[in-house]
C-alpha cells in the first residue's frame, strides 16, 4: 500500500501540516514482531491523516481533555481562520474518583454554556475514561453543530469510573444519531461500527483506542460520505 494523498483544497497551504504514509514500509518488521498493537501503533498517525483531509479553513474545534492544547496547536494550522478552544482535565487536581467524575461533569456543562453561539465542526474527547459525561454535559451544543466527534474509549478508563462503554455507544448511536468507525475505515470508506465491533475493539489484539463518531446523516450506507464536495477518503 502506498502513501495517501490528499484531495483537500486546504493542502499545500501556508501553514498547513504535510502528508505523512500511514502505513510505511518500515514498518512490517515491527509489525511481525508485536501483531497485537501494531494498529495501535500506527493509530495517531491515521488519526491525524483523516483530521487532515478532513478539516477545513474556517473549522471550529473544541478539545477536552489531556492534551488539549497539543490539539490546538495542531487545528490552527489546518484551520486558521477558525476558533478553537481547549480545556485541559489534566491540570485539575483531584483526589478521588468521585471528584474527578464531578469535575469532568461540571467543565463539560461549563464548555456547552460558555459557548452557546459556536458553531463546532471537530470536537475531541480524551477523558480518562470519563467521555460520556463529557458527551453528556456537551449534548446541547453537539445537537446543535453536529460536529466530527473524535473520541477515546478503553475498557480500563470505563472500569476504573464504574461507566460502561456500552452506555457510551448508547449515546452516540441510539440517542445522538452518530455512527462510529476505526480510523483507518474512514480513511479507507470501510464501514461502521456497531456494539460488538466497538467492544472487540478495544479487546486484544487491540483494533483502537480512538474513535471517529460521525453524524448519521452525513453517512450514506454505513460508509463516510463527506459534506465537502471533492472531497474523498480513500487509502
Amino acid at each position: 500500500m502506498g502513501l495517501l494523498t490528499i484531495d483537500n483544497p486546504s493542502a499545500g497551504m501556508a501553514g498547513s501540516i504535510p502528508s505523512k504514509s500511514v502505513w510505511p514500509e518500515s514498518e512490517t518488521g515491527w509489525r511481525r514482531r508485536n501483531p497485537g498493537l501494531f494498529e495501535i501503533h500506527v493509530e495517531q498517525m491515521r488519526i491525524d491523516e483523516a483530521i487532515r483531509r478532513m478539516a477545513r479553513p474556517g473549522w471550529n474545534c473544541v478539545a477536552v481533555g489531556r492534551q488539549a492544547e497539543t490539539n490546538r496547536n495542531q487545528w490552527r494550522q489546518l484551520a486558521p481562520a477558525g476558533r478553537h478552544i481547549g480545556i485541559d482535565l489534566a491540570r485539575e487536581t483531584t483526589p478521588g474518583i468521585e471528584q474527578f467524575l464531578e469535575k469532568v461533569g461540571k467543565r463539560a456543562f461549563e464548555l456547552a454554556e460558555a459557548f452557546p453561539n459556536l458553531d463546532c465542526s471537530l470536537m475531541r474527547i480524551e477523558a480518562e475514561g470519563a467521555e460520556e459525561l463529557v458527551l453528556r454535559g456537551a449534548r446541547t451544543m453537539i445537537a446543535r453543530s453536529r460536529p466530527v466527534i473524535l473520541f477515546e474509549s478503553t475498557l480500563e478508563g470505563a472500569r476504573r469510573l464504574g461507566l460502561r462503554r456500552e452506555d457510551l455507544f448508547s449515546l452516540l448511536y441510539d440517542e445522538m444519531r452518530y455512527e462510529i468507525f476505526l480510523s483507518r475505515d474512514v480513511l479507507r470508506e470501510g464501514r461502521a461500527l456497531d456494539l460488538v465491533g466497538f467492544e472487540k475493539a478495544a479487546l486484544y489484539p487491540y483494533q483502537a483506542f480512538h474513535f471517529f463518531a460521525i453524524p448519521r446523516e452525513q453517512c450514506s450506507g454505513w460508509r463516510w460520505a463527506s459534506p465537502n464536495a471533492g472531497l474523498r477518503l480513500s487509502a
